[in-house]
């Protein structure tokens, strides 16, 4: 399992006794495919949103709450001699990952930018570019690693038999 706390990224595996038919269709039980752009109002019982094709999916937690960092999940499901392994990935959306890049990008640059006044006379205001970019690395990384840990019990306790 790659789990990348310090990056908005995860990589990991899914064991089941399941075959990829019996993964598909619990997958398929627990996605809708038919959802608005908002969830919000959304009041079904299954827990995704998203695409299912053959052998892979590509979806996101329905949640009654606003979350822009909140995991784009991407998984492939490999048939294996016990059931299935499901390859599983999640990341932010791509706009929000350009968008939280740039945002990281620029801070960096205020913080070289202020390094020479920083060590010939260091005043409070030049740790201003180091508190945002401290801000806005957490401001990222703590909900999607929040959300991620959601959604990988979900699909683990939807995915291994006996569930």
């Amino acid at each position: 399992m790659i789990t990348l706390l310090y990056l908005p990224f995860e990589q990991y595996e899914i064991e089941s006794t399941l075959s990829p038919e019996e993964v598909k269709a619990r997958i398929a039980a627990n996605v809708e495919t038919q959802i608005p752009m908002s969830s919000f109002f959304y009041s079904g019982r299954k827990k995704f949103k998203g695409k299912i094709g053959e052998d892979r999916f590509l979806i996101s937690r329905i949640i009654q709450y606003q979350n822009s960092f909140l995991p784009i999940i991407k998984g492939v499901i490999y048939p294996n001699a016990f059931g299935s392994k499901i390859k599983i990935s999640m990341r932010l959306n791509k706009f929000v990952l350009g968008f939280w890049i740039l945002w990281m990008g620029i801070i960096s640059l205020l913080i070289i930018g202020f390094l020479p006044s920083i060590l010939s006379k260091p005043k409070f205001e030049h740790l201003l570019p180091f508190l945002m970019w401290v801000f806005g690395y957490f401001l990222c990384i703590i909900p999607f690693n929040i959300e991620a840990v959601k959604a990988r019990k979900l699909l683990k306790d939807r995915l291994c038999s006996g569930s």
